[in-house]
Order: C-alpha cells, then sequence, then structure tokens
C-alpha cells in the first residue's frame, strides 16, 4: 500500500505544477510572448505482487504514457 500511497503523491505534484504552468502561461501573455517548458515524470513501475502488472493497471487508473501524448497533442493545438 505504500507504493500507491507514493504514487498518489507523485501524481498529485504533477498535476499542481501543470496547473501553475498554465495559470502563469495565461496570466502573462498580455506582456509578452512565453515558452514555458513541461517536465512531466511518469512514475509507473512494474508492481511484482500484482504479477507483473503496471502501478496504472493495478490501481485501474489511465495510462499515463497515452496521457502524456494527448497532452502533448493538445498543446500543440492550443499553441497554434
Amino acid at each position: 500500500m505504500q507504493i500507491h500511497n507514493r504514487s498518489l503523491i507523485m501524481v498529485a505534484i504533477m498535476v499542481s505544477m501543470a496547473g501553475v504552468l498554465s495559470a502563469a502561461a495565461i496570466a502573462d501573455t498580455t506582456k509578452s510572448v512565453i515558452k514555458p517548458k513541461v517536465l512531466v515524470v511518469n512514475f509507473d513501475p512494474v508492481i511484482k505482487s500484482e504479477g507483473g502488472k503496471r502501478l496504472h493497471e493495478v490501481g485501474k487508473w489511465q495510462d499515463p504514457h497515452y496521457l502524456v501524448d494527448a497532452y502533448n497533442a493538445d498543446l500543440k493545438e492550443c499553441s497554434g
């Protein structure tokens, strides 16, 4: 159970950071063009005690690799 708590904290931190970066980007658009840089950390280890499933499968969450690709596509679309 300990690994699940760490993973939830990591996910919460990533979501929080994405929100902060997005808010900062929106607030500053009237002053100048900005080029934010984003770092995404995918923490999705294999859980041996669950038959080698990935953490997102054990927690019944969406695949983080797919989510990153979708987020990247969204950024490209809205950035022009």
